[in-house]
């Protein structure tokens, strides 16, 4: 007897069929409300399936979703339910790409972007409308709305945790009824954001910036035979125009928010430490806003952050040519600049930029001061080591130098002190400044300040 061999074309219609099989028996089940028969039949073709939706035609995907979605919901799992039953929509909203991949097998995509990553040449377009819509839409409302109060009494009360998968939840469950409205999933970004949730923060503000959100809202409004200035759906608006006893319809539209929207998601990614995401966003957000100082100033942080000092400086000096106000850009290239050696004169005039800003700036002061005096520790090595050679006259040199360079840095210290006389550092460094240049008063005066600072 000869030896059957089945080709891969044939295993793969059977494996798929009998998916469809167990689907098909789930979906029958839920429109029984036998819930614990759809969940078994729908679990045996998850173990087939092993994530690879793609595999099915849209239709036994649908049932899928639907049949998953249900059994979800009715275990309590909402959020989950939700996010299933939110896809098939999606079905009808974007093209089905289908063809063969390289295992003969017959795929179905959902959407370019899915169809572009599988890699699978030659997918011919389809389209697909939802059969269930009118059935989700029906037992969705009121899941909708007590959805919705969920997630802003968690939201006002700071319970972001909550918050964060409630708006998300809202966002799916009106997507699955055609009412995609992504300033919900806007609020979830910012709840997960704020429960410190960076991961999933990141993922939603990703896919935001992606889709194009910019938060612009059209507002339809008319007057009706009253008098009254009333805000209306679109639906309902257009509507209104053909009955008489409406007037002044118009329409005003929110600003956008794509900008804010950039800065959030790059400050979310900096928090989650996501160093090479953020410097991504941030060049895709320059060359849409190219004047958005927050952004420019943030690259320069990561790439500080990230070890690319020549490259922070370069970004420093970038920032600062559009924006030369900025006191604290100057500051930071002046701390670019003083940890090179070959650049300490520059780094004293981003500083005396920086003040001449904002002439509080102690920091500024600080270090000024700082770069005047020098690596002193190692300068009182150095005179050690001449001293106790016998090399008395390359010692005083030392001293001497050490001196001038205290003396050069009063100044700077005075002024520091103004900004900040309640900081014990200035104090005492003012007080060997002046002893040093031999000022016996002003020593005695700052001597004092010490001992009174340090009880």
């Amino acid at each position: 007897m000869k030896k059957i061999i089945l080709s891969i074309a044939v295993l793969s219609a059977t494996f798929a069929f009998a998916q469809e099989k167990e689907i098909k028996a789930a979906n029958d089940a839920v429109s029984k409300k036998d819930i614990a028969t759809a969940k078994t039949q729908i679990e045996a073709a998850d173990a087939k399936l092993n994530g690879k939706l793609y595999l099915l035609e849209p239709e036994i995907q649908e049932q899928y979703l639907f049949s998953k979605g249900f059994i979800l919901l009715q275990s309590g799992k909402s959020a989950e339910a939700a996010e299933m039953i939110g896809k098939i929509s999606e079905l009808g909203q974007n093209k089905i790409y289908t063809g063969k991949n390289s295992n003969k097998e017959r795929v179905y995509y959902i959407g370019k972007a899915d169809a572009d990553a599988s890699g699978v040449a030659g997918l011919k377009e389809e389209t697909y409308q939802p059969k269930t819509l009118e059935t989700i839409k029906q037992f969705v409302g009121p899941l909708l709305q007590k959805s919705n109060q969920e997630a802003v009494d968690a939201y006002n009360s700071k319970n972001y945790n909550v918050a964060g998968p409630k708006f998300k939840e809202v966002y799916n469950f009106m997507k699955s009824i055609g009412q995609e409205n992504k300033q919900y999933l806007y609020n979830a970004a910012l709840s997960y954001g704020l429960a410190n949730d960076y991961s999933e923060a990141n993922r939603l503000f990703t896919q935001l910036l992606n889709g194009g959100y910019d938060g612009v809202e059209t507002t339809y409004t008319a007057k009706d035979k009253d008098g009254k200035v009333e805000p209306y759906s679109k639906a309902v608006w257009e509507q209104l125009k053909k009955n008489s006893t409406y007037s002044e319809f118009k329409t005003e539209k929110s600003k956008s928010i794509e900008s804010d929207l950039y800065d959030a998601a790059v400050k979310i990614q900096i928090e989650g430490k996501l160093y090479d995401e953020a410097l991504v966003t941030i060049d895709k957000g320059l060359q849409k806003f190219p004047k958005n100082s927050y952004l420019a100033t943030q690259k320069g942080v990561v790439l500080f952050k990230t070890g690319k000092t020549s490259k922070f400086i370069a970004s420093l000096k970038q920032t600062l040519a559009q924006n030369p106000n900025d006191s604290s850009n100057w500051f930071n290239l002046g701390v670019m600049q003083s940890n090179d050696a070959t650049m300490l004169d520059d780094a004293k005039k981003s500083y005396a930029k920086a003040i001449e800003i904002d002439p509080k700036m102690k920091d500024a002061y600080r270090n000024l001061t700082y770069l005047e005096i020098g690596d002193d520790a190692k300068t009182i090595e150095e005179y050690g080591k001449m001293k106790k050679s016998g090399n008395m006259e390359e010692a005083n040199k030392i001293l001497k130098a050490r001196r001038e360079r205290f003396i050069n840095a009063i100044p700077n210290a005075e002024k520091w002190y103004q900004a900040d006389p309640t900081n014990v550092e200035i104090v005492s460094l003012l007080k060997n400044f002046y002893q040093t240049s031999g000022n016996d008063a002003k020593f005695k005066e700052f001597k004092e300040k010490e001992n009174s600072m340090s009880k």
